[in-house]
């Protein structure tokens, strides 16, 4: 081969090569852009369907109101239809397990409440979840404040007065709870123990009936949260003697809070947030986090949520509601194990 030839033969190799190392070039950046591109319509795309919110309740109490209050909210700020379901039972236990068993793609969501994810798992060894592992929380959206009150014609005259009673005259004074291993009556045993009185659980099938054997004067004292106590206040039915609140409430400003009392640990009331299933990818975690705080500031929530007793709580975020959740039910769980509490 001349050397011309076997120059031009070089210099096409090389030419060759050039384009080549182009192509490849391209290729790797369109395999790139469509792999960004890819990713950013799958983020922006969610939520591309109805998302289920379960209510595991039956429909009409506080739960429910959270649930659809939210639904209503969460729909307008998703751009998506977010729809109510109730799955009751087993104390809360039946639409929970439901969403600990759905995928984590953030088209199932359910209400989480302190019976759901304090008292039931505590209580039922059977309960079928793990209220602290088992979950991805979304954040707190509320909680209800609780009146302590006594009979009208009971001699005590305040809370001083009933705790001395409960000591002296172990089982006099009885106590009514919507049943066993209740909030309620987890409160009266925290009680008994913290104050060393004797004061006795008469649990009942839900919070109605003992509302009116209380009513009847068949019970000494009851607590049940603000709405439905003021009522049998302001008709001389009840005497209140505390709150679980961390202040004074509006509508009972002489009633001392049991932080002010000196009991702060006894400070127990029903909450409420919204919980997706473990391991819900954290793009799809931020925008129902979003979603919640603008449901939020709506007006038309918060007043649906006052209405219905309930205060509503912003800025408590997945993380910090992870550990509320996780502190009160492993709390209670050690309390629930030295007292021998179960159902």
């Amino acid at each position: 081969m001349s050397d011309r030839s076997a120059l031009t033969s070089s210099v096409n190799h090389n030419i060759q090569r050039h384009k080549a190392s182009m192509m490849n070039s391209k290729i790797t950046s369109i395999v790139a852009a469509v792999g960004l591109f890819a990713a950013a319509a799958s983020n922006a795309a969610y939520p591309e369907k109805p998302i289920r919110l379960i209510v595991p309740f039956a429909a009409g109490g506080p739960t429910d109101v959270v649930a659809r209050s939210l639904a209503d909210s969460m729909s307008r700020a998703l751009g998506k239809t977010v729809f109510v379901e109730n799955k009751a039972g087993a104390g809360g236990g039946v639409g929970t397990g439901q969403l600990v068993r759905a995928p984590a793609d953030g088209y199932t969501l359910a209400v989480a409440a302190v019976s759901t994810h304090v008292v039931n798992p505590v209580c039922n060894s059977n309960a079928g979840y793990d209220p602290v592992n088992d979950f991805t929380p979304i954040a707190q959206v509320a909680d209800m404040p609780m009146v302590w009150v006594m009979q009208p014609s009971m001699p005590e005259k305040d809370f001083k007065d009933v705790v001395e009673t409960a000591k002296k005259e172990p089982a006099q004074l009885t106590q009514g709870t919507p049943g066993i291993c209740s909030l309620g009556h987890m409160i009266v045993e925290k009680i008994n123990h913290r104050l060393g009185t004797k004061i006795r659980n008469v649990p009942y099938q839900g919070s109605a009936p003992a509302v009116t054997d209380f009513m009847g004067k068949n019970l000494s004292l009851m607590f049940d949260v603000e709405q439905l106590i003021i009522p049998l206040i302001t008709t001389n039915k009840a005497k209140p003697i505390a709150v679980m609140w961390p202040s004074r409430l509006k509508s009972l400003p002489n009633v001392p809070t049991l932080d002010e009392l000196g009991y702060k640990d006894l400070n127990m009331r029903p909450w409420y947030g919204i919980v997706a299933p473990k391991g819900l990818p954290a793009e799809i975690t931020k925008t129902l986090v979003d979603a919640v705080a603008t449901a939020m500031e709506d007006p038309k929530l918060r007043t649906q949520f006052s209405s219905a007793g309930m205060s509503p709580i912003t800025g408590v975020n997945g993380a910090d509601f992870a550990k509320k959740i996780k502190f009160e039910y492993e709390d209670t769980k050690a309390f629930a194990a030295k007292v021998q509490l179960t159902k």
